[in-house]
């Protein structure tokens, strides 16, 4: 393939071509560039045609906002000074479009031109800002580490919670903040998720920066060998939890030993507990009385009764009225006929 050819591929190339002449100081130094060509891609992209820009230098036209298209013009030099390859990015305000810039210059090309690939990415930025901006406004700890657990990327969520800002974790291994006694259940559960690629659910203590402990719900997924990770502070939760076992446990003890019966019903009037000692005074098996059928829960006169003050609550609870407390006297029938 010909120079001919190959200039005709750049000039219908998808992406924004232009060469130009580099202009040096007697300590041959890059101070200003000569513009010598583009293509039709280059003005899609900033609406610079090449009669606008050929055989200017690019200092007399960085003046005009519309075209300065690498920035600020004495870093870029100083970047492009330092190495003779590189890429960067920048917004292009009159285009509202954020630009990828190639270039490259070597001796070896005549009068030590230099060659730019422009590539718009602004559908990519875009989508990584909105990412990044999602990434920081969840409620959940997030996380994002490779499999032994080096933290790349956290967001800022942990402060509310852990008191550590991103930069606090970030580059430094998850497990050093884990619990002791919780250590060695982490790494299973981290070789498991290396093995499955999903971890649903694992409990784990995590160090805060005031020395303090919180119970976190993680939960993981491996993509493109990085673990992508929530977590959420359930301490209250577990507290709660705690208190309520608690209490369930004073009631089954005292309903398990009382010699009065006890029992709970939805609003159906359907058994949903009986203690033990309705055997004693029934003669049915809290089994036997947990598949009875209403008539045979209690007599005929006391389940109207109870019927209709089923009804009312159902009423005062459609109304977001209190229920009130009242004592009921019902008879029920026991299995040796009595009552």
């Amino acid at each position: 393939m010909g120079f001919s050819d190959v200039y005709k591929v750049i000039q219908s190339a998808p992406f924004g071509f232009m060469c130009a002449k580099s202009v040096r100081n007697d300590v041959n130094q890059l101070i200003d560039l000569t513009f010598k060509e583009s293509n039709d891609a280059f003005y899609a992209l900033f609406g610079i045609n090449n009669r606008e820009i050929e055989n200017k230098n690019y200092s007399s036209l960085c003046n005009s906002l519309r075209l300065s298209v690498f920035g600020d013009r004495e870093l870029f030099f100083e970047h492009v000074n330092a190495q003779a390859t590189s890429e960067f990015e920048f917004f292009f305000a009159p285009k509202n479009k954020w630009i990828r810039v190639h270039y490259h210059h070597s001796e070896a090309f005549e009068n030590n031109d230099f060659h730019f690939i422009f590539y718009d990415v602004t559908s990519n930025k875009r989508l990584k800002l909105e990412t990044e901006s999602f990434f920081n406004f969840s409620f959940d700890m997030l996380l994002i580490f490779n499999p032994e657990g080096l933290i790349l990327k956290a967001n800022n969520t942990w402060g509310d919670t852990c008191l550590y800002n991103s930069d606090e974790l970030e580059g430094k291994n998850f497990l050093l903040w884990v619990h002791p006694d919780d250590l060695k259940n982490t790494e299973k559960a981290f070789n498991f998720l290396r093995e499955v690629g999903v971890l649903d659910s694992f409990m784990l203590r995590f160090r805060c920066k005031n020395g303090e402990f919180v119970n976190l719900q993680m939960r993981a997924k491996m993509n493109n060998n990085n673990v992508y990770a929530s977590f959420r502070d359930v301490s209250d939760q577990l507290k709660k939890e705690a208190i309520v076992r608690a209490s369930e446990e004073q009631y089954r003890l005292l309903s398990e030993n009382t010699t009065d019966v006890i029992w709970t019903m939805n609003l159906e009037g359907e058994f949903t507990y009986v203690s033990p000692s309705v055997q004693k005074l029934r003669g049915f098996s809290v089994d036997e009385v947990m598949k009875q059928q209403p008539h045979e829960i209690l007599c005929s006169g006391s389940l109207e009764y109870l019927s209709k003050g089923l009804k009312s609550i159902k009423e005062n609870l459609l109304l977001g009225l209190a229920i009130p407390k009242e004592i009921f006297v019902l008879e029920q029938p026991c299995k040796d006929g009595t009552s």
